[in-house]
């Protein structure tokens, strides 16, 4: 048996406290002594699920809406847009007078006129990336 788990308001509460409940991560071990693969299904980016997390050792992971899929630490696919596709979306979002922030596997993209880019920029060990 598959058995997928969602993060947010799910496994991890929703009450401001963000808590992940030792008795859910007991269940997902006893599972997989019983032979049951446990896998993360969410709409986070894999670069936006915290060690905690990967700590508990699920099987594989579903990310970002089904664009990544990694099963027993093999990526067996990831879907990037097309970067003509990424550019109309972004000059549509900046006629909205707003900013597009794409995430990635591994970082989150912006430009210069976003403005946390700004505050990125300042944190050298920073985990996050940008370029456009």
């Amino acid at each position: 048996m598959i058995v997928f788990f969602d993060l947010d308001g799910t496994l991890i509460s929703d009450d401001g406290a963000y808590i992940i409940p030792e008795s859910a991560i007991n269940a997902i071990h006893k599972a997989q002594a019983n032979g049951h693969l446990m896998h993360v299904d969410t709409g986070r980016t894999i670069m936006n699920i915290e060690q905690r997390l990967l700590d508990i050792g699920f099987d594989g992971y579903i990310c970002g809406c089904g664009m990544y899929i990694e099963c027993g630490k093999e990526v067996i696919f990831q879907h990037k847009l097309p970067q003509k596709l990424c550019d109309s979306v972004a000059e549509l979002i900046y006629e909205c007078d707003m900013t597009p922030m794409y995430e990635h596997s591994k970082s989150f993209f912006t430009d210069k006129r976003c403005p946390i880019f700004y505050i990125v920029e300042t944190f050298a060990d920073s985990q996050f990336k940008y370029q456009w």
